[in-house]
């Protein structure tokens, strides 16, 4: 359009303006174009921070809580992810920012000018790897310029809905569309930018924003605000039988107490980060070492006789 504008705009004229913080998934990005919410319109530059304002996302998380113990409609298990304990921390440092000006952390996106935000394919420059029985397809969403109309940058719709052909996705005939980008991955499929909680700083699976329907039409298509949980294989020789490029967690850990004291400095480091309050850090602790030993047999280190 040639404008220049930001919700915030009205209100800094004034000053009047609420601090905001916006913290949303990794399925945002793959579904809903959040990308869109720190770059230009284009998708070419990187956009700063409002001062009053913080964009948090939250790395390989899905739309709200999954289960982790079903896979749905979906092809592979849900992703069990819990960022409420996080959301507890940033919620008192809102406070803070609020009640004594104390700054909260920084905002976490991923961006262009670290190359943490990139397209959906190819599959290898977006990082995941390719796991046996794990279909990738790079399916995002696509955001286009709509037409409602002469009167909708006054908050008229004329046109509603606005018209469109098929094929919905990626079609310029229905109007010009808005470049949007995805959250590259490690070489395990985890995310690398954002807010990494305490199951992907130390992880015992990749975890995803995105999955796909489990019945193949056309696509397959999307299945919507559910992610994926795709466990590591427990041992070397497990691994290598699965053809899976990931490390087992035998491979990343070695032994239970080194996964352990890995899990006890993540816990500390998001303490002293501002992202876990002391009294959630306990029992965050303390949830991944039942599935460690019972899920994932590490055992304690021991000398063979």
């Amino acid at each position: 359009t040639g404008k220049t504008a930001g919700r915030y705009d009205r209100c800094t004229a004034t000053n009047t303006c609420p601090v905001g913080m916006e913290v949303y998934s990794a399925n945002e990005y793959w579904v809903k174009g959040a990308s869109l919410f720190h770059t230009d319109t284009k998708g070419t530059v990187d956009l700063t921070d409002h001062p009053m304002s913080r964009w948090y996302f939250i790395s390989s998380h899905q739309h709200g809580v999954g289960n982790g113990a079903s896979k749905g409609v979906c092809q592979q298990l849900g992703n069990p992810l819990n960022v409420f304990p996080t959301m507890r921390a940033l919620w008192l440092a809102m406070d803070a920012w609020v009640t004594s000006g104390t700054p909260p952390p920084a905002s976490a996106v991923p961006k262009f000018a670290d190359g943490t935000l990139v397209p959906p394919m190819p599959q290898s420059g977006m990082g995941f790897p390719t796991i046996p029985g794990v279909q990738y397809t790079g399916l995002k969403t696509t955001r286009y310029r709509w037409n409602y109309g002469p009167q909708f940058d006054q908050g008229v719709m004329t046109i509603n809905p606005p018209a469109w052909t098929p094929p919905f996705f990626d079609n310029p005939n229905n109007g010009t569309i808005y470049p949007t980008f995805i959250p590259k991955t490690d070489s395990d499929g985890n995310d690398i930018a954002g807010i990494r909680i305490l199951d992907v700083r130390v992880p015992l699976a990749t975890y995803t924003g995105w999955s796909l329907r489990a019945a193949v039409n056309d696509g397959p298509d999307g299945c919507e605000g559910s992610g994926q949980m795709i466990p590591f294989t427990k041992t070397a020789a497990d691994r290598a039988a699965a053809g899976d490029p990931r490390p087992s967690v035998a491979e990343l850990y070695g032994s239970f107490s080194r996964y352990y004291y890995i899990r006890l400095n993540a816990v500390n480091d998001m303490m002293t980060e501002g992202l876990l309050l002391p009294e959630d850090a306990f029992a965050e602790f303390t949830r991944g070492l039942v599935s460690a030993q019972n899920d994932y047999s590490l055992k304690n280190e021991q000398t063979d006789e």
